[in-house]
């Protein structure tokens, strides 16, 4: 094994290593912002805050076949 295979395979590690940091980081944020949805959508009512009518979205007949 010469110098530069293991220099090749140190930063493919290296790479592989960062990319899941960033993968991992995405989905705390995706799993932190679906929280603070899913407790606005809860309590908001309860604020006196502005309820979401989800009906406006989605209709009644969705996923009826």
């Amino acid at each position: 094994m010469t110098v530069a295979m293991v220099v090749g395979i140190v930063i493919l590690i290296v790479l592989i290593w960062l990319a899941l940091k960033v993968v991992g980081f995405v989905a705390k944020l995706a799993l932190y912002v679906a929280m603070a949805l899913v407790a606005y959508w809860l309590f908001a009512q309860a604020f006196g805050l502005p309820f979401p009518n989800l009906h406006e979205y989605i209709p009644a007949t969705a996923g009826m076949h």
